[in-house]
């Protein structure tokens, strides 16, 4: 069972979609292989540990780099089948699986040279796999679920935060064209941390003093919602809602339910893999109060993951990475640099990008303000609301600068464009490798001429 998330008219939806199978194609390295029962039954028993996890194996002719060949196809029961296939003894390749409601990532290591076995379009996620072979839209994409065809979650046995929840077979859902990008909200968001005498924040020592944010609904120039959460006493900033508590996990806490009521469809901001959404994760580690859970889906804890970035700037470089299930996590720290052929800047810190790119808006600039000032305006010997209001409008600022960036160049709507266009999740644009932006368009021509993907 997998989701598909989405809103209309401002009210957002989980759909389970039940019953679809994930699968991929061997096809024996022996040169007897005739493509026969006989052949099914050896793959069976070669698959004997894997028993009860494996609903089919059937014999399928597809082009093969340009041949027509026999492979064996190998439906599982669920997505969770696929991490039983692990036995050593198999010498299998290791499917490692990672269930997310918005992106499931097959990893395909490498082959045991042992292997009797090859395997194609086993590294498929499973998102892309269904979209592609039910044709419907990549994210930004509408589907319909027809009347009497779903069924609707009551409250009570309800496991996301959406405002409707349904249940619905997945040969019953339908592309739908004719609708323009739905009315996503986007949440920009920014933190501020105590800092040691080197200007470093370390998460196992420094508490989290603020945490600003701004709420737009797509296709909008200005926010409907602005808070900051403040760790102590602040003074009133026009137009904005400000939250004071006397201890970081309150804060945490505050701000975790704000999410969870704002439900915001996309979480951006400048660098907030690398460190805002990195810092919270590891700092709610050593707060006994407080865990991470800014999902949709209840009981989902948020946790951070160390992978490759690639970039036409950088080239490859680490980094982190966060899925939250149900919403889009859109850095732009990542994105300036991954766009650099468009963009050309010599610099992607955020007031290098805002000077060039938003020159002509003096409001939408970065405050200056050096890093040794924070602990001092937050608790320092003459530290007071007054002070903490400044480092409040400071905050606030790192809030708004990503969404005028957002909203200036389209890039929501750029992303909502590609993922239709190329059939694949938000999470595949936005993703580490470039290759997975087109991997729905090359399965879709494969799957039209009846052709197996050989290199992915």
């Amino acid at each position: 069972m997998s989701y598909i998330r989405g809103l209309q008219a401002g009210n957002s939806v989980s759909a389970f979609i039940a019953g679809f199978a994930p699968y991929f194609y061997v096809l024996p390295k022996s040169s007897k292989f005739c493509g026969n029962d006989e052949d099914l039954d050896a793959l069976d028993v070669f698959l004997d540990s894997a028993q009860g996890c494996v609903r089919e194996l059937k014999l399928l002719d597809k082009f093969l780099e340009g041949e027509m060949r026999t492979l064996v196809k190998i439906t599982f029961d669920d997505v969770g089948s696929l991490g039983t296939i692990r036995d050593e003894s198999l010498h299998w390749p290791s499917l490692t699986i990672s269930p997310q409601l918005t992106s499931i990532v097959l990893s395909l290591r490498i082959f045991d040279d042992t292997c009797p076995y090859e395997a194609f379009e086993a590294s498929i996620d499973y998102p892309t796999r269904f979209l592609v072979d039910h044709e419907l839209p990549g994210h930004g994409g509408w589907v319909k679920f027809p009347a009497k065809k779903y069924k609707v979650i009551p409250d009570a046995e309800r496991e996301c935060r959406s405002q409707i929840e349904i249940e619905i077979s997945h040969d019953v859902v339908e592309a739908c064209e004719g609708f323009g990008n739905s009315p996503l909200r986007v949440l920009s968001f920014d933190i501020e941390c105590m800092y040691d005498n080197r200007n470093k924040s370390v998460p196992s020592i420094h508490p989290i003093i603020q945490i600003s944010n701004m709420v737009v609904r797509m296709g909008e120039s200005e926010p409907f919602l602005r808070v900051i959460f403040t760790l102590d006493s602040c003074d009133p900033i026009e137009g904005v809602y400000v939250r004071s508590y006397p201890s970081e996990g309150e804060l945490l806490e505050a701000w975790q339910n704000f999410v969870h009521a704002v439900d915001p469809d996309v979480l951006t901001g400048y660098n907030i893999l690398n460190f805002d959404l990195w810092f919270i994760i590891e700092r709610s580690q050593r707060l006994t109060t407080f865990n991470v859970d800014l999902g949709r889906s209840k009981g989902s804890l948020t946790t951070h993951v160390n992978c490759i970035f690639h970039s036409d700037k950088y080239g490859s470089r680490e980094g982190k990475n966060v899925q939250i299930p149900g919403r889009v996590v859109l850095d732009l720290f990542h994105h300036f640099p991954r766009n650099h052929s468009t963009f050309q800047l010599l610099s992607y810190g955020l007031k290098h990008v805002a000077q060039r790119l938003l020159s002509d808006d003096p409001d939408s600039q970065k405050i200056d303000l050096s890093y040794e000032c924070i602990p001092k305006l937050q608790q320092g010997p003459n530290a007071n609301a007054a002070t903490r209001r400044k480092l409040a409008v400071y905050c606030l600022q790192d809030a708004k600068v990503p969404l005028e960036l957002l909203h200036k160049y389209s890039i929501v709507e750029g992303y909502l464009k590609a993922g239709k266009e190329k059939q694949v999740p938000f999470a595949n644009l936005l993703g580490p490798s470039h290759s997975l932006q087109n991997l729905g368009i090359k399965l879709a021509h494969a799957r039209a001429s009846q052709a197996v993907v050989s290199e992915l």
